[in-house]
């Protein structure tokens, strides 16, 4: 059916973000349209919306407004369905560009399934959503989800175009789909692969002035020639490895920020004496601001106590849990990106604020418990009494870094259990941790209102940071992260935006550095 090019309007499902057509227009003026478009007709008029062949409307519309057309019955869902599977058959598709066409077809394919709706209110949450529940079921051998949705899933990616384990697609596909927009349009004008667009991304942020250079090169097709090889041949970008890319990144950056220069940048940000330690960095400031000036995957355990959303102080208040939720985001994105493949996170908190918090953190981590601190003494009225906080422990890939050895515990109360009137002692603990909060009598207390107890903060740093290794806290308070640090021989930075508290970390650290 031939159709006026003027009545047929765009699809909504179609996310391709890059269209050369000018060959393509030769070509079809030359030996005529091969293939049909695919359209499907609007309420019964004379309008029609595009299924599939974009590229081929665009390239016939610079020469004729009439294109031939294959006119089928589809639902919405149908609709989706083709224009993902003809994206993802594309020769030319980029490793984002297939990314999204997957998040397309398993979000239309899963649409009529029950409380799947419910998961958000996009493709990507939803489908973020549930890959990262289903993980966590497959981790922990429970069937929260997988019982539902498993087979569904399982039987969606066998039958992808180019077949991908949906586990694999989750953990080192899916992330690309959060990269910035021109980054993404970058890889889809340049066919860039996983590596390559991930190592632009990378240059974007850490090497601004290498990414202007690449991108200044190129053509009015996005196309970049990042220079000529020994022949004085064009090189383009997609024939660049993404060591190289990183290479020029990381160089730029080094160029940039000695460590003297970084030493001085703290100093003049934090208006506080830094503390006199190679070890011990503390900067008073924001830390979303101070997490982006770290590098990607530099970071090995991040331990930290963040606001808890109780209204106790002005800092406190964040309004409703989705508020609080929103807030943290901002810094868990940042806490991810410079986690290294093996890092984790712990993070305190009350349990109706934490659990805000768990579906950020169960689409974008790997859930690995939720741990009970008995605090011993009891806090607050009602019928009853709080006597524990919580703290929730993700890992940012499954090989995450674990020394069981050192946190094996001797003899004492956390450890005990009695069970038909026999005494039994284990060695290690559970996910019940009794350490006495801090309290007016205790010898490390100070002015913070919610201070921790160095003990606990070292139980979590030897087992998820290795002798030697980075420990960030976003929010380090009084200073407790940093004490622990310093006694478990890692190196440490810390971030505290309240400018008297930052001075009695500092104080607090400098005294038992001195000591």
């Amino acid at each position: 059916m031939i159709i006026k090019t003027k009545q047929i309007q765009p699809s909504p499902y179609q996310h391709r973000r890059s269209f050369h057509v000018d060959d393509l227009a030769l070509s079809i003026q030359r030996d005529g349209l091969i293939e049909p478009i695919v359209v499907r007709r609007l309420d019964g008029g004379d309008q029609f919306e595009l299924i599939a062949g974009e590229r081929r409307l665009r390239a016939v519309k610079t020469f004729s407004d009439t294109i031939l057309s294959r006119v089928v019955d589809a639902t919405d869902i149908q609709s989706r369905r083709m224009c993902a599977a003809e994206n993802m058959q594309r020769e030319n598709v980029s490793a984002a560009e297939e990314v999204e066409a997957i998040v397309d077809m398993v979000d239309a394919e899963l649409m009529e399934v029950d409380e799947y709706t419910d998961f958000g209110d996009s493709p990507e949450v939803r489908v973020r959503f549930l890959l990262g529940k289903l993980n966590n079921d497959d981790r922990h051998g429970t069937d929260f989800f997988a019982n539902k949705f498993i087979s569904k899933i399982e039987s969606i990616f066998k039958s992808l175009p180019r077949k991908k384990a949906w586990h694999s697609f989750f953990m080192n596909d899916l992330p690309l789909i959060k990269l910035d927009d021109e980054v993404l349009d970058i890889a889809a004008d340049n066919q860039l692969n996983k590596s390559q667009t991930k190592a632009v991304a990378k240059m974007r942020r850490d090497a601004p002035k290498a990414f202007n250079a690449l991108t200044a090169k190129a053509d009015k097709n996005g196309v970049i020639k990042s220079g000529t090889d020994s022949d004085g041949e064009d090189v383009s970008l997609a024939d660049v490895s993404a060591d190289k890319l990183i290479d020029m990144a990381d160089q730029e950056r080094d160029e940039r920020e000695s460590r003297e220069q970084r030493q001085q940048r703290i100093k003049e940000a934090s208006e506080v004496a830094p503390v006199d330690s190679d070890q011990i960095t503390i900067i008073n400031g924001d830390c979303i601001n101070g997490l982006k000036s770290l590098a990607d995957e530099s970071v090995d355990l991040i331990a930290t106590d963040p606001p808890y959303n109780m209204d106790k102080a002005e800092w406190d208040s964040f309004g409703s849990g989705e508020d609080f939720a929103a807030w943290c985001e901002q810094w868990l994105v940042e806490c991810k990106r410079v986690l290294k493949p093996s890092g984790s996170i712990y993070i305190f908190g009350i349990n109706r604020m934490l659990s805000h918090l768990q579906r950020w953190l169960d689409s974008e981590m790997v859930y690995r418990n939720w741990i009970v601190w008995d605090t011993v003494q009891g806090a607050g009225g009602g019928l009853w009494v709080n006597r524990h906080e919580s703290v929730l422990y993700y890992s940012k890939t499954d090989k995450t870094y674990e020394d069981k050895e050192s946190i094996k515990l001797e003899r004492h109360e956390e450890n005990i259990r009695e069970y038909k009137g026999k005494t039994y002692e284990f060695k290690n603990p559970s996910n019940v941790w009794r350490f006495p909060c801090v309290d007016g009598a205790s010898e490390e207390r100070t002015d913070h209102i919610t201070q921790k107890p160095v003990d606990i903060m070292r139980r979590i740093i030897r087992a998820s940071a290795p002798m030697g290794g980075m420990v960030v806290d976003p929010f380090i308070g009084s200073g407790t992260t940093a004490i622990a640090a310093y006694r478990e021989g890692r190196r440490f930075t810390g971030y505290e935006i309240d400018k008297p508290m930052s001075l009695i970390a500092n104080e607090r650290v400098s005294n038992e550095i001195s000591s």
